[in-house]
């Protein structure tokens, strides 16, 4: 295994970040969008960061130096975007 990560992991990692992307699309096509549905967004990149920083501790000893960046990787991008959006959202009010 390139990543050293347990398949059942990437799974749940793959299947999070196609739920984020449909979310994103919906909330794309919309003509408007409410404050609301994009702060659902903000909690679940929020909360998928915190996530991330777990998964990145405890596979620590176990994954390899590609698996570290990719773990390490996820709570920076996400918390960032999280950020974005939660800024985006205040314009929104």
């Amino acid at each position: 295994m390139l990543l050293v990560i347990p398949l059942d992991v990437l799974l749940i990692i793959s299947i999070c970040h196609v739920l984020y992307g449909c979310y994103s699309l919906f909330l794309y096509t919309r003509k408007e969008v409410k404050g609301s549905l994009l702060l659902i967004l903000v909690y679940a990149n929020a909360i998928w960061a915190g996530i991330s920083i777990f998964l990145f501790i405890y596979y620590l000893s176990d994954v390899s130096i590609l698996g570290m960046i990719m773990l390490l990787s996820q709570p920076l991008v996400v918390g960032g975007l999280a950020y974005a959006e939660a800024k985006q959202l205040k314009k929104v009010k």
